[in-house]
């Protein structure tokens, strides 16, 4: 069982997640802004961070540039996902270890989650 952190400010895309990653035995954790996620990271001690590019107001990329250039939390993985598929590349760039585009299937998002963990 892993410990996972979901950042998007959709609640619904968030709740469907979160349903998913319980019915496979992991505790999560969601959050809808991405300004306290060291705090959340570090407090909960996740395993893995699924994140979304867009976040009101936030570029994903910058807020994953940080948690990746920070000491405490080099080693977080983090998975970014985001309607623009064109999006993979910089997600990438930024230090994410994989990238979910939107829509996407459930299926697709446990191969995802089980190869990183």
């Amino acid at each position: 069982m892993a410990k996972i952190l979901i950042i998007d400010d959709d609640p619904g895309i968030a709740t469907m997640m979160k349903d998913i990653l319980e019915l496979h035995s992991h505790e999560v954790i969601t959050a809808f802004k991405p300004d306290k996620a060291k705090k959340m990271l570090l407090e909960h001690d996740c395993d893995l961070l699924i994140m979304d590019k867009v976040i009101s107001g936030y570029d994903g990329t910058e807020i994953c540039e940080k948690l990746k250039k920070d000491p405490d939390l080099e080693d977080v993985n983090i998975i970014m996902m985001s309607a623009y598929h064109d999006a993979e590349d910089l997600c990438r760039n930024a230090g994410a270890i994989d990238f979910i585009p939107k829509p996407f299937d459930m299926k697709g998002l446990m191969e995802k989650v089980n190869k990183i963990l």
